[in-house]
């Protein structure tokens, strides 16, 4: 079935068009040429498209609708989504770009502040994990990261390193590789 008043997805011009029955979640309408230069590569990526749209919808309710299960989080506690977000998939889409892979979701750099193009970063689960309200950061030789980052960057257990802070350990010796005492007494 030709259509001529659409334009296409891909390359958005206006030229005759067929439906793609063949890709649910993808693209509906792509051009004829767009159609016969497709090698495959841009079939592999189908899962940007929605991934990105729920990801905007999901940001959007999250903290503008006070009946989404999760707005006591982000819109309750002033978390905004930027004014040139709010109005324009479009120019979400612009600033922020497709995920590198479909592990990765949308994160706020500061969790503090809101949604805009300098706070957000596509970010894999364990990254977002560690970038939370409730995780401790540790700042050592100037570099500042929560305690299970630096456990692995170290090579160290994570549940060692927050017991020797618990102990209260200086922050060197928490990190350092020496083994920690069975029965030290913790800090009245």
């Amino acid at each position: 079935m030709l259509n001529y008043d659409k334009l296409c997805k891909r390359c958005g011009q206006v030229s005759p068009h067929r439906y793609r029955g063949d890709a649910p979640h993808v693209l509906r309408w792509a051009c004829n040429d767009c159609l016969a230069s497709d090698s495959g590569a841009y079939r592999a990526s189908s899962w940007l498209w929605p991934k990105l749209r729920n990801t905007y919808r999901a940001m959007i309710a999250r903290c503008t609708d006070p009946l989404h299960e999760s707005y006591g989080n982000y819109g309750g506690r002033g978390v905004r989504v930027c004014k040139r977000w709010l109005g324009s998939y479009a120019a979400f889409r612009l600033d922020v770009g497709h995920p590198p892979s479909p592990e990765h979701t949308l994160d706020r750099v500061r969790v503090s502040r809101g949604y805009s193009r300098k706070n957000v970063r596509w970010a894999t689960l364990r990254e977002q994990a560690q970038n939370r309200r409730t995780s401790r950061l540790v700042t050592l030789d100037g570099e500042a990261f929560c305690v299970a980052a630096w456990a692995r960057k170290l090579g160290l257990k994570p549940s060692a390193v927050r017991a020797r802070l618990y102990r209260g350990w200086s922050v060197e010796r928490a990190l350092g590789r020496e083994r920690a005492p069975l029965y030290e007494p913790a800090p009245f």
